[in-house]
């Protein structure tokens, strides 16, 4: 019961990012300029940061899982936005089942993702585990899903950090890659 709860939930906040038109996760303006007093993403609590400042972070909960929101911007256009689910809502048990459902749903939505990389510790033939999602959680293995849109890169990455573990979606508009990078390299050059 508890398992089937927790999928539909995650299923909910992935379709609540979904209900925008294609090309438009979360429903952010993307590839418009966006006002500097721009600071509302729907059903999300409003943290910190600014236009100006370049990122704005927002917390709360979709569907009862925790969720985190980074949206980065690049003169003042949506150029990155990060969404964070979990630690509430998966667990040991639930973690590469929840993680598949939100990859079909963004197959369905953006197409088959074309590649998927696994990446694991060389410890791991060391570690005896009663379940798949114990290494994820230890930090042993990461599973990210990869696409490719005309405007979008796309990555669903699951993955642990010795406590929690979490599903991550980074969207990163194309059309600002380059300058993202750039104003990335120039903000650390800054504080050297």
């Amino acid at each position: 019961m508890l398992k089937h709860v927790i999928t539909t939930v995650l299923v909910a906040v992935l379709l609540s990012f979904s209900t925008a038109a294609l090309g438009s996760p979360i429903g952010l303006p993307w590839g418009k300029k966006v006002d500097k007093h721009f600071k509302k993403v729907e059903d999300l609590r409003y943290i910190y940061g600014s236009v100006a400042q370049g990122e704005i972070i927002y917390h709360g909960r979709i569907g009862g899982v925790e969720t985190e929101i980074q949206v980065t911007f690049t003169d003042e256009y949506v150029s990155r936005v990060i969404t964070i689910l979990g630690p509430s809502g998966l667990n040991l048990f639930n973690c590469q089942s929840s993680y598949n459902k939100i990859v079909n749903l963004l197959n369905k939505k953006y197409g088959h993702f074309v590649f998927k990389k696994l990446k694991e510790s060389s410890e791991i033939t060391d570690l005896i585990y009663s379940n798949r999602c114990r290494p994820l959680m230890l930090g042993m293995r990461e599973v990210t899903a990869y696409w490719k849109t005309k405007n979008l890169r796309i990555t669903a990455t699951l993955w642990g950090d010795e406590e929690n573990i979490y599903i991550e979606l980074e969207y990163i508009y194309t059309p600002l890659a380059n300058k993202l990078k750039r104003s990335k390299a120039k903000k650390l050059l800054n504080k050297l």
